[in-house]
């Protein structure tokens, strides 16, 4: 229903295969000839609200990875019979990109639910992904984070730091040679 936030467009699997390795990258389809799309990928760091005039990527099976630009937020579309929350865009997509994953930049900002065009030019229209995880009972997405870096000497001798960068709430743990982890 127009103006509920509740109308969205969403799902959310759990995977049980111990074999499957989820990761927090999304394709660029480079790879799609080779059969194998975890060869290029875009990592996701964040999750975010699209921008009005900001720059926008959707990765789908149809038409790969593509983009444009974000022309509307914060409004409502009938997709399929349904009124869907979200913003519009100017990316191409066509049947079969939808559930694919949007991006502004390496932040995920929603995820597409439906496409067309209007005087000739695309239109694509996505779920607000914020929004959209409020209705999960509590899934999240992974996101990919750099490996802490230690960017001071290897060996250190008693009393010295240790420096580097790493994920904010990182724990560090130091191994020192033949002594216990702390």
């Amino acid at each position: 229903t127009v103006g509920e936030l509740s109308s969205s467009d969403v799902s959310a699997w759990d995977i049980v295969n111990a074999d499957l390795d989820t990761r927090p990258l999304v394709t660029d389809w480079k790879t799609a000839d080779q059969n194998d799309l975890s060869l290029s990928t875009v990592p996701v760091r964040a999750v975010g609200s699209a921008q009005v005039g900001a720059a926008v990527t959707k990765s789908g099976r149809t038409t790969g990875f593509t983009s444009g630009t974000v022309i509307g937020i914060n409004g409502w579309a009938n997709v399929s019979g349904r009124q869907v929350f979200g913003f519009m865009t100017d990316v191409p997509s066509a049947e079969g990109d939808s559930g694919g994953a949007v991006l502004q930049g390496n932040s995920a900002v929603g995820i597409l639910s439906g496409g067309s065009t209007q005087d000739g030019a695309p239109r694509m229209f996505a779920a607000d992904l914020q929004n959209a995880l409020t209705l999960t009972d509590g899934y999240t997405v992974a996101l990919f984070l750099d490996a802490p870096v230690v960017t001071s000497a290897a060996q250190l001798g008693v009393g010295g730091t240790v420096t580097g960068t790493g994920p904010a709430n990182t724990t560090l743990v130091v191994t020192p040679e033949g002594g216990t982890p702390f």
